[in-house]
C-alpha cells in the first residue's frame, strides 16, 4: 500500500472521500459476509471427498476475508502455522467438514447370526 499526503486537498472533499470509502468498505463487507455463508451452506450440503495421499479441503474462504488478513496482519499470516486453527476457531463458517476417502463393507457376528454393516470413513 502507498500513503498519500491529503492535507492540501480541502476539508470538505477529504471529508466525502472518507465517506464515500467507507461506505463502499461497509457494503463489501456485507457482500463477503453474505458470501461466505453461502459457501460454507454448500460445503455442508455437499461434503467434499479427501483425496487420497492429500487429504481433505479444511476451509473455503470468501477472496475478501483473505485480502482482510493479509492486509491487517501482513503478506505472510498464511504461512503461520497457527493462524489458520485460530481462523478456524473463531469464524467457524470457513471450516468445511470433509469425508473420508474409502468405504468400508462387510459382515460380523454380533450377538445371534450374522449382522450387516456399514462403516464409512
Amino acid at each position: 500500500m502507498m500513503a498519500v499526503d491529503l492535507t492540501e486537498v480541502p476539508a470538505r472533499v477529504r471529508q466525502k472521500m472518507h465517506q464515500v470509502l467507507t461506505d463502499r468498505n461497509a457494503f463489501e463487507l456485507m457482500q463477503a459476509k453474505i458470501r461466505q455463508e453461502k459457501i460454507a451452506q454448500f460445503y455442508h450440503q455437499n461434503r467434499p471427498r479427501a483425496l487420497e495421499g492429500i487429504g481433505g479441503l479444511t476451509t473455503a474462504i470468501d477472496p475478501y476475508w483473505v485480502n482482510y488478513f493479509r492486509m491487517k496482519y501482513g503478506d505472510d499470516i498464511w504461512n503461520d502455522p497457527a493462524f489458520k486453527p485460530w481462523l478456524v476457531k473463531q469464524f467457524e463458517a470457513i471450516r468445511v467438514r470433509h469425508t473420508g476417502t474409502r468405504l468400508q463393507v462387510g459382515y460380523g457376528t454380533r450377538g445371534f447370526g450374522a449382522v450387516k454393516f456399514r462403516k464409512k470413513y
